[in-house]
């Protein structure tokens, strides 16, 4: 009786659903600490994971894929914007202190 949900003999899989899948999980959860970590694979197996039908696989996937899209141009955007502020700080600074703009 496998909870996981992926039996992957008898049901069709979206890989890219599969990553975001587990990309979810807390594998920290599944690891017995210790000298040389091992995965606990009984609480692995026995952990249920969603696994809908592949058309809905497919969507789901589709969907993360271009929302994840919009958040990774949103930060580089943001990324870029603070590198441009962190530019003009330091020419800020280096023109106060080599007297070229006068401080109050």
């Amino acid at each position: 009786n496998n909870m996981l949900g992926l039996s992957l003999k008898s049901k069709e899989y979206n890989l890219i659903y599969i990553y975001y899948l587990f990309k979810l999980i807390d594998l920290d959860w599944f690891v017995n600490p210790g000298a040389v970590p091992s995965v606990n694979i009984d609480q692995f197996i026995n952990t249920f994971l969603p696994l809908p039908s592949f058309p809905e696989q497919c969507v789901i996937a589709d969907f993360l894929d271009r929302k994840t899209a919009k958040i990774d141009e949103m930060m580089n955007k943001v990324e870029s914007q603070i590198e441009k502020l962190q530019e003009y700080r330091q020419a800020l600074i280096t023109s106060a202190v080599t007297g070229k703009i006068m401080v109050n």
